[in-house]
């Protein structure tokens, strides 16, 4: 019987035949060498002490489910009196699958539904799942991550909970997700994240949990609310001033000003021509609603003044003609509580600027990963696609640079890529060994999550 056709690798097997039933298939398998010695003490002095049968699952073999029988012998040690059973290097001890089944299984439940993989090979999600969170408690023991210098702090709505999301905002990458955004659970987060120390700022919404979090475990390091959450609450604001006014509207009038009110909330800069002419006529049509705009456009314009003070005096000036309006009173309340964080902008003028593509891109996650569990959709987020970027390292000859200037020995230089880096540390000249270190972690790039999702190459 030819068996060429199946591929057993490694090759420490020789087929002795081969059944086939509908859609399975059974190798009968027998070990294509002995073993030579014990492997406890490493006599030769072994002999056979019995038989020995194994089952194992292994790929499918053209769309046909493979079993696998080994027939081998349990061998017993003439020096030590122990006795063994042969291990194979495609099988782990005591496995019901071969290694490469393991490893096929591993990277597919990175990118397909446990369904669709049990519907493939014909075992239990329940399996599958035991190795997936196997699988994922290695890539997460050996992942490298190190605390941002601008750490992000968001939340978003992801399978029936809000999940607490940490970015790098700098280099635009999710670090980690947690299942929920409890005190507890984000304290502890902060808490662990190595080398927390570097942390030069936090952004984050308006959410006050998040703020006396930080507090508790980055006391000192400043917070900034990111502009873009101030911008929602303000256009908000304008949105609920308009409804209060439509009431002295007629019928027809207030079909226009509903089907116009994107002209309201869009920023002014990002109007085409057409659409600032259409503005202008619904503020001549409706002179109303002419302050409240303008006064949405004067706060927006308070985020172009050059320094905090100015800024603050802008303020000053536009909460005295906002107070003439109720929600624009709301409003208000919220920034005078949140005043500190928002005005910290003007000191650390950093801003969670992938909010926005993180707010959709979550959204479209959240679709397309209805039904997982919060462990299977984090991972399939931070290790499932090609989103996913290994942690970038800075290279230094000493454990740690004795200073921060060099005033002895001599920089490291590492030429990559045609370029000249120089990474500036003070070394031991005796110490030719090149060490590195964790300059920024490990994580989903959070740009290329959105490409892959408008490209529908998402888990694919």
């Amino acid at each position: 019987m030819d068996f060429s056709l199946y591929n057993i690798d490694p090759q420490e097997f020789r087929i002795i035949d081969r059944h086939e039933e509908g859609e399975n298939v059974t190798y009968d398998l027998e070990p294509a060498e002995e073993p030579a010695s014990c492997p406890t003490c490493y006599s030769s002095s072994i002999k056979k002490h019995g038989t020995f049968q194994r089952s194992a699952r292994d790929l499918s073999e053209y769309a046909k489910k493979v079993g696998l029988i080994i027939h081998t012998h349990r061998y017993k040690c003439q020096n030590c009196l122990g006795t063994w059973v042969p291990q194979f290097r495609s099988i782990d001890s005591n496995a019901k699958m071969t290694n490469r089944m393991r490893d096929y299984i591993r990277k597919q439940s990175l990118s397909v539904p446990f369904s669709r993989i049990k519907d493939e090979l014909d075992i239990s999600v329940s399996t599958i799942r035991d190795i997936f969170k196997a699988y994922v408690d290695g890539l997460d023991s050996r992942r490298k991550i190190v605390a941002p210098r601008v750490l992000g702090i968001d939340e978003n709505y992801l399978n029936n909970a809000y999940r607490c999301i940490y970015t790098d905002i700098e280099n635009g990458l999710i670090i980690d997700l947690t299942p929920d955004r409890k005190d507890d659970t984000v304290k502890r987060w902060i808490a662990t994240l190595p080398e927390k120390d570097r942390i030069e700022c936090v952004t984050m919404d308006m959410w006050w949990h998040y703020r006396d979090d930080v507090h508790a475990e980055l006391p000192g390091v400043p917070i900034v609310v990111d502009k873009f959450h101030v911008i929602k609450n303000l256009n908000d604001a304008l949105d609920a001033v308009r409804k209060s006014l439509k009431d002295d509207l007629t019928s027809n009038e207030r079909k226009t000003a509903k089907d116009n009110r994107w002209l309201l909330l869009r920023n002014n800069e990002d109007l085409d021509l057409m659409a600032e002419a259409r503005l202008n006529d619904l503020l001549h049509s409706f002179p109303q609603f002419k302050e409240p705009y303008e006064l949405k456009e004067n706060f927006r314009n308070i985020y172009k003044a050059e320094t905090r003070e100015d800024a603050e005096n802008r303020y000053s000036e536009w909460k005295e003609k906002a107070l003439l309006y109720a929600p624009y009173r709301d409003f208000i309340d919220t920034v005078d509580n949140w005043y500190e964080e928002i005005f910290n902008y003007f000191d650390h003028q950093y801003t969670n600027a992938v909010t926005e593509s993180l707010n959709s891109l979550c959204k479209e996650i959240a679709a397309i990963g209805r039904g997982y569990t919060f462990d299977v959709l984090r991972a399939k987020i931070l290790y499932g696609t090609k989103a996913t970027k290994p942690a970038k390292y800075h290279y230094y000859r000493k454990e740690e640079p004795l200073s921060d200037t060099i005033d002895i020995g001599y920089a490291d230089t590492i030429f990559r890529n045609g370029g000249i880096y120089e990474y500036v540390g003070a070394y031991m000249p005796t110490d030719n060994k090149k060490h590195r270190r964790v300059e920024v972690s490990s994580g989903a790039d959070i740009r290329m999550l959105a490409y892959l999702i408008g490209m529908k190459h998402f888990w694919n």
